[in-house]
């Protein structure tokens, strides 16, 4: 039978500092499996010189092409417009910040036709340094919320890291109620379906496609043998990043109900109050809501009438939410 078609789908925003190794430690990985490969880079309107290592890619690959898109349509959407233009078997998702370290097996299981229909799968995930990195998470839940909003996340790490090993701390023992990272995926054409929700344009898109996997009964999968080495993105937290990403969080909470939504509204309100009475006061509040997951320890250098106002955005945002 002919090779199965695999559809590598890369979306990239000002990615130019990794995005040629990116591209070219993926089609290394190909370069001795039978399979079709399809490379496909959708540029989100760049502003850097990421166009220019794209077409230099396009030109020196020939199974590597691209769109440049006029606008950022965010992640979520522009692999669903990039999938819907292909025909595929297989549908491999990469980050921009990444490195091929090895996927030897996870292209075994494709090349061999083993590859289970109904399934979602990731690899080991490293950092810049090899060493492992977070890429499980477990769903929003309106206690994590609340110890996040009202500052108390920290004592309770500490508290949980006193009374319990972190032995084990990335094995897990269910994958169920958990998501990966969107840095590195593996699924079927059919597993992919509808793709993404839309309407979360630029975060909690993969939380909430697994919210809806899982509802399907979809399987999760680690292949621990195989390696990617993610680099984690950016070094600071915008305004629009803050905001954005509390208000996409809400919507993930409206996706379990009434109730759920409605109190996590009150929560977002009644925490950013608190946390401003406490920037008044003088004291220090993080902006951070990605948490340092890549880039530990690092600090984030804004003053405290800039941390004040991007709570003022956020209420503005929530007070004038289209339910």
């Amino acid at each position: 039978m002919p090779p199965y078609k695999v559809l590598v789908v890369l979306i990239n925003y000002n990615g130019s500092q990794f995005l040629e190794e990116a591209c070219l430690t993926m089609l290394d990985e190909f370069y001795n499996a039978n399979l079709s490969l399809n490379y496909f880079i959708w540029d989100n309107a760049s502003n850097d010189d990421s166009q220019d290592i794209i077409k230099k890619l396009v030109k020196e690959n020939d199974c590597v092409s691209a769109y440049f898109s006029d606008e950022n349509l965010g992640f979520g959407e522009a692999v669903n417009r990039v999938v819907k233009l292909h025909s595929c078997d297989y549908i491999i998702l990469q980050n921009n910040d990444t490195k091929i370290i090895s996927l030897v097996d996870s292209l075994r299981l494709i090349e061999s036709g083993a590859f289970p229909n109904n399934t979602i799968m990731t690899t080991n995930i490293l950092n810049e340094d090899m060493t492992k990195q977070k890429n499980i998470f477990s769903y929003p839940s309106l206690i994590k919320l609340f110890l996040e909003l009202f500052l108390l996340k920290g004592l309770f790490l500490r508290l949980k890291g006193y009374f319990f090993s972190r032995e084990g701390e990335y094995k897990y023992d269910s994958l169920r109620g958990r998501y990966f990272s969107g840095c590195f995926w593996v699924l079927s054409r059919e597993t992919f379906g509808k793709g993404f929700d839309a309407s979360f344009k630029f975060y909690h898109e993969e939380c909430m496609f697994f919210m809806r996997l899982e509802q399907c009964g979809v399987k999760k999968r680690i292949i621990d043998t195989d390696q990617v080495v993610h680099y984690g993105g950016g070094s600071g937290v915008s305004e629009f990043t803050f905001v954005n990403y509390y208000l996409g969080l809400l919507k993930l909470f409206k996706y379990k109900g009434v109730f759920s939504y409605s109190l996590a509204r009150v929560l977002l309100i009644s925490g950013c109050l608190y946390r401003m009475i406490f920037i008044a006061l003088g004291f220090s509040v993080s902006t951070n809501p990605l948490a340092p997951v890549y880039k530990k320890g690092q600090k984030l250098k804004l003053s405290r009438l800039k941390v004040f106002n991007y709570h003022i955005s956020l209420l503005k945002g929530l007070w004038w939410l289209n339910d």
